[in-house]
């Protein structure tokens, strides 16, 4: 249920008020509501991350996308020189889906400067294969979903960086929140987020403004 947030397949954990075990006292995963990253502790993270894994990371907590899209990238999505990403399909467990969220998640976003040596380092390493932008080490294929990416990067570098967990989807809103904190016209913001319209984006975020 929580992959399923993650990738906004639904909204509440059904079983969220349901008495849960006991759990050690380092529990390994904590669960918190929309706390945004600060810039240093994002510099934190790309610090201690390296190679694809650093580009990922940078890749979401630069263009707020959800996990799907991201994993779901391919090199010809990616337009260097009027500086554009296309969102055209997403992963999902292991399957690829050209049907995104909704109907504005199809969708052309900004590479803002910041994000170009991560993607310019990431084609060094993918590129020359004509695939996706991110492979994994083991199979050499697309990533199978959010969860894996979770398990196998996230966690691991939030605990080397010594950052604080928040779940995967807190760098998309991270970067949204951060647009309108930054006084971006809130219509801008709901389109380079890919929400149905300016009510959700409001609903989500309007303490940020």
């Amino acid at each position: 249920f929580e992959d399923a947030i993650e990738n906004e397949v639904i909204k509440i954990n059904p079983i969220k008020k349901v008495k849960t075990i006991k759990q050690t006292e380092e529990s390994k995963v904590k669960r918190i509501e929309l706390t945004p990253f600060k810039t240093e502790e994002i510099n934190q993270i790309l610090e201690v991350a390296t190679n694809q894994d650093k580009n990922l990371i940078a890749v979401l907590f630069m263009t707020g996308l959800r996990i799907g899209e991201c994993i779901g990238l391919t090199w010809d999505c990616i337009d260097f020189e009027n500086r554009t990403i296309t969102i055209k399909k997403q992963v999902v467990n292991g399957l690829i889906k050209d049907i995104l969220k909704t109907s504005k998640s199809k969708r052309i976003i900004p590479i803002i400067e910041t994000l170009i040596p991560f993607l310019k380092n990431q084609k060094i390493l993918t590129g020359a294969k004509n695939s996706f932008l991110f492979l994994t080490k083991k199979t050499n294929k697309h990533y199978h979903s959010a969860g894996k990416i979770r398990e196998q990067i996230w966690i691991k570098t939030l605990k080397k960086a010594n950052v604080e967990y928040r779940n995967l989807h807190q760098t998309r809103g991270t970067f949204i929140s951060t647009l309108i904190s930054n006084g971006e016209d809130i219509n801008y913001v709901s389109k380079i987020a890919g929400h149905e319209n300016v009510k959700i984006t409001l609903e989500k975020y309007s303490q940020y403004i």
